[in-house]
């Protein structure tokens, strides 16, 4: 069996596309590749692990800085298309799955060429995450869901306001599997040091720096507290337009004495392990899109896979997923006057950062285990005999 499946994802973080794909290696006969976004840098085809291959497509930022941003987006876009037909064509698909509008016609295509059975497997999209900046041609694809999926495809929503969105507008059944990362058997829990009251606190945020998720007040507000027992470690793409204020911010800080470090983009596989080595995972969002107010952000799950204390903010979908737990600090709102008020409540708690932190881990293996999820996905491909 030969699952071709599409993301306009980065490949170096598509946590979606590995988890699913090392699913229906472990359960499944198949091959898999993945084709999806990444830098020049990266090599055009990579092996994850021996049945899963990538094959990437060179990013529109790559492109020269001259050239009209809408003139890289046409032509990003048809160049992904081209590569993915390519790909195809040496592959010969049996099952071809997608993880967005953005990538259904090129997904339906390949399938309909290759007489291929089709998952629509939908991730959450706003305008924020859209890699398709027109409008006209964003609607025009959303418009063409209603159209390009039938009966006899299976449609996943990774979030069940995205399955009750999808299905007024398809009007078909939609199997909820939430986006939460991959446990791994083999990924065992790293054993902590229990730390003294005085020890370092040391905070970590893994993901997209974008203004909504409150780095820069979370930075503001640690430069309120001694030396000696906050630190911030960060790792993610910072959106163009913030650089210069994360920056100065972070300048800021470190002339106070507080430890920030940067460590810009992290490959996906290699997350767990660093997360490991932090006391308190950091998720803030201010609610600008729907994403924000009803999603569980994928972070929160990583953070308690690796046993990281939480400081979130308390939005409708981070709340309606963890609800009140002992290691989950609650940020009502997003203000350094709010964050320090919370950060002293958990600096207050040090002593007890170890039960905290084995709560949250516990809390990952049993509630969140992407496997448990993933089990109604199974039961659909073996109801339907696709595999």
């Amino acid at each position: 069996m030969r699952i071709f499946f599409i993301t306009f994802g980065d490949l170096r973080f598509e946590f979606i596309a590995y988890n699913l794909a090392k699913l229906l290696t472990d359960n499944f006969n198949c091959e898999i590749i993945i084709y999806g976004h990444a830098p020049l840098t990266y090599p055009r085809f990579a092996q994850y692990t021996e049945r899963i291959k990538l094959v990437s497509c060179p990013d529109i930022r790559n492109m020269s800085k001259r050239i009209p941003k809408i003139i890289k987006v046409i032509i990003g876009y048809f160049r992904f298309i081209s590569i993915g037909l390519q790909t195809a064509v040496r592959f010969r698909p049996n099952i071809v799955l997608c993880t967005n509008y953005d990538s259904l016609l090129l997904a339906k295509l390949i399938a309909f060429i290759y007489n291929a059975k089709f998952i629509y497997y939908c991730t959450e999209h706003t305008e924020r995450v859209d890699f398709l900046k027109i409008r006209s041609l964003r609607q025009l694809l959303k418009w063409l869901e209603k159209f390009v999926i039938t009966s006899k495809d299976i449609i996943v929503a990774v979030e069940p306001w995205r399955a009750q969105q999808l299905q007024l507008q398809i009007r078909r059944e939609v199997i909820v599997i939430r986006n939460t990362p991959l446990f791994e058997s083999n990924n065992h829990f790293l054993p902590l040091k229990k730390q003294n009251k005085n020890a370092l606190l040391n905070f970590v945020y893994a993901g997209k720096i974008v203004e909504s998720t409150g780095i820069i007040e979370f930075i503001e507000a640690l430069s309120f507290f001694p030396p000696n027992q906050v630190a911030f470690h960060i790792y993610g793409r910072i959106e163009d337009n913030l650089k210069e204020k994360f920056r100065k911010v972070i300048h800021k800080a470190v002339t106070k004495g507080i430890l920030v470090n940067y460590y810009g983009i992290i490959e996906y596989k290699l997350l767990s392990h660093e997360l490991q080595k932090y006391d308190v995972g950091i998720c803030f969002y201010k609610g600008s899109n729907m994403n924000e107010i009803y999603c569980a952000p994928a972070k929160l799950f990583e953070y308690c896979k690796a046993g990281l204390v939480l400081l979130v903010s308390k939005n409708l979908g981070i709340y309606n997923a963890l609800g009140e737990r002992d290691f989950v600090f609650y940020v009502e709102e997003i203000t350094p006057e709010a964050v320090i008020q919370v950060i002293k409540r958990i600096i207050q708690k040090n002593e007890h950062l170890w039960k905290l932190k084995m709560q949250s881990y516990n809390t990952y293996a049993y509630k969140f285990n992407y496997n448990l999820e993933f089990e109604n996905l199974l039961k659909e491909l073996k109801r339907r005999k696709w595999m």
